[in-house]
């Protein structure tokens, strides 16, 4: 599929893994970027159809990189978090304009998947 795809996550192995698995769903053009302050910069230069972003950040929170990528509108975001996060938090997000917050599972990426097709796939086909 030619929709590009940003990956903000900075866990050395987290962050390939999931470049891989949604390459496995035939994502052609998927940037895996492992800093918030790299994926800003990146992101003033290109235009991506989805975000997905890691709550945790090396260089900075999500709520924060979330604040700065969204503040120009009209991108969809989804943010993956393996932290308990708190309905405040969850709320943040949310309020800053993001699509939808999951919960990382490495062993079931059903929700992330779902998700993708809602934003993507799903749209494309109506639009």
């Amino acid at each position: 599929m030619d929709h590009k795809i940003m990956l903000v996550e900075g866990h050395p192995v987290y962050g390939p893994w999931l470049k891989g698995f949604l390459k496995g769903l035939t994502f052609k053009n998927v940037t895996l970027v492992s800093s918030g302050k790299a994926a800003l910069s990146k992101s003033s230069r290109e235009t991506f159809d989805l975000y997905v972003v890691s709550a945790v950040l090396p260089d900075m929170d999500g709520v924060k990189f979330c604040t700065k990528l969204l503040a120009s509108g009209g991108k969809k975001c989804i943010v993956l978090t393996g932290l308990f996060e708190e309905e405040k938090r969850v709320q943040q997000f949310y309020t800053l304009g993001v699509d939808r917050v999951l919960a990382k599972k490495e062993k079931d990426m059903r929700s992330l998947q779902k998700a993708i097709e809602e934003l993507l796939l799903l749209t494309t086909c109506v639009s």
